[in-house]
Formats: structure tokens, C-alpha cells, sequence
């Protein structure tokens, strides 16, 4: 009798180091899952903060010159005669469009 109750007592003892095996395990795994899914966010921050430098570079390079006084594009120089922000696009030999009309006209 004392042996089936050792017996059951140590068959008890198995299951429960087996679930506690089981348990550990699956901490484990969650644990895994924490940290893969931290990387992942971590990841994505560094992602996101490479983008916020390129688009804070972006701006400060289109801000350089402000943006363009004729259609609000960002502005690449001012004008050598007004000196107000033009784009590419409203300017020639570094004149805005404004002030050649304005010079042929007088």
C-alpha cells in the first residue's frame, strides 16, 4: 500500500514538473515573441526617424530660399534685382519673369 502511495505521489510529481516544463516553455516562447515583436518596433522607429530626418532635410533644402513669390513652388534663388524667392521655372539668368517685364517695359 505504501508503495502504490509512493507510486502515485511520484506520478504526481511527474506531472506536475511536466507542467511546469510546459509552462516555462511557453513563457519562453512568449518571451521570444516579446522581443522579436520589440525588434520589429524598434524597426519600424528607426525606419520612422530616418523618414522624419528626410523630410526635415527635404524642407530645409526647399526652404533655403523660401518658396517661388509667383506660384509658391519651392523657391531655388532669389532674384538679383527684387531679391524676392523665385523657382527655376520664373526666372532667367537669375532675373525673376516680373522684373524682365518690368525692365523691357521702361
Amino acid at each position: 500500500m505504501n508503495d502504490n502511495i509512493h507510486k502515485n505521489n511520484l506520478n504526481k510529481n511527474n506531472i506536475n514538473n511536466i507542467i511546469n516544463s510546459t509552462l516555462t516553455n511557453k513563457n519562453n516562447i512568449i518571451n521570444e515573441n516579446d522581443i522579436i515583436n520589440n525588434n520589429k518596433d524598434n524597426t519600424r522607429n528607426k525606419n520612422n526617424i530616418v523618414n522624419n530626418k528626410t523630410e526635415q532635410s527635404d524642407i530645409k533644402q526647399s526652404n533655403i530660399k523660401g518658396l517661388c513669390y509667383i506660384c509658391n513652388k519651392p523657391a531655388s534663388m532669389s532674384c538679383k534685382l527684387c531679391g524676392k524667392p523665385v523657382c527655376a521655372e520664373h526666372q532667367k539668368n537669375g532675373v525673376c519673369i516680373i522684373c524682365i517685364k518690368g525692365k523691357f517695359m521702361k
